[in-house]
This record gives structure tokens, C-alpha cells and sequence, in this order.
């Protein structure tokens, strides 16, 4: 889906993680958030799988899930995240590559 004329999303898998690895290796993106960089390629691709899987059975919680891809480039650029809880409260997370 566009969200603008510079950028869409795309539902995250697995193989994205080949796409973002190198670029969410940066400190920089982790400076605000309760995160560290990826501990490997394959642990990365890991946890893209256990985010397509969706959110444990019984937590009441909806994961939505998605790549970033910058347009003219091509080049996928970072994750969008959103958690719907049970109350209706969201939690609303993203992280870019810093040359984005």
C-alpha cells in the first residue's frame, strides 16, 4: 500500500530480513527505543517469522506487520509495527535506516 508518493508498505516476511539486516545494524536506531541491533541475520529472520505467525494464541492481541520500501529506489528502508490490544489501546513502533 502507497502511504505517500516516496514510500509503501508491504505485509513483513522473512525475507526481508535480507533486505534490512545491514541497514538496522546502525546504534543510532536503537538510541530510543528498549531494543539492540539484530544479533545475527538468522535470528533477525527468526523473529520476522514469529511476527507473520501473529500474536501468541490467548493474548488477545492483533500484530500487524509491515515493510517500508522507499519508491524510487526500490530499496526497503525499514518496519512499521502496529499491537491492537484487547481494550482497544495501539501501540505503534517503526524503525528506518538511517539514510532514509
Amino acid at each position: 500500500m502507497s502511504i505517500s508518493n516516496r514510500v509503501r508498505t508491504e505485509p513483513l516476511t522473512e525475507a526481508h530480513a535480507d533486505e534490512l539486516y545491514q541497514g538496522l545494524l546502525d546504534s543510532r536506531i536503537y538510541s530510543f527505543i528498549p531494543e539492540q541491533p539484530p544479533k545475527s541475520l538468522e535470528a533477525m529472520r527468526r523473529e520476522y517469522r514469529e511476527f507473520v505467525e501473529g500474536a501468541p494464541s490467548g493474548s488477545n492481541e492483533v500484530w500487524l506487520n509491515w515493510a517500508v520500501r522507499e519508491l524510487p529506489t526500490s530499496q526497503c528502508i525499514g518496519t512499521l509495527q502496529v499491537t491492537v490490544y484487547s481494550d482497544g489501546l495501539l501501540w505503534v513502533g517503526y524503525k528506518l535506516i538511517p539514510s532514509a
